[in-house]
């Protein structure tokens, strides 16, 4: 099995709740991650950085030639 990012819910503001895989990362493991504005979750991971929609659907990579071991965004 691929490595995964798990989705988890708060119960009643005091304690979380497995949800299930929210992603998939199909190369290396998923390290830093970073959530923007309109809810996207960024990930690093073997071949770049990966986007997923807040659905957990692969919106895109950005590919680069080395391992990607941590993800911070710029700004506030």
């Amino acid at each position: 099995m691929a490595p995964v990012i798990r989705r988890f819910r708060r119960v009643n503001g005091k304690t979380l709740e497995d949800d299930g895989i929210f992603a998939e990362i199909g190369a290396g493991v998923p390290d830093g991650m970073r959530v923007d504005r309109e809810g996207n979750l960024w990930s690093s991971a073997a071949d770049g950085v990966h986007c997923f929609a807040p659905d957990g659907t692969l919106l895109g990579r950005i590919l680069v030639p080395e391992t990607v071991s941590n993800l911070c965004f710029g700004g506030q």
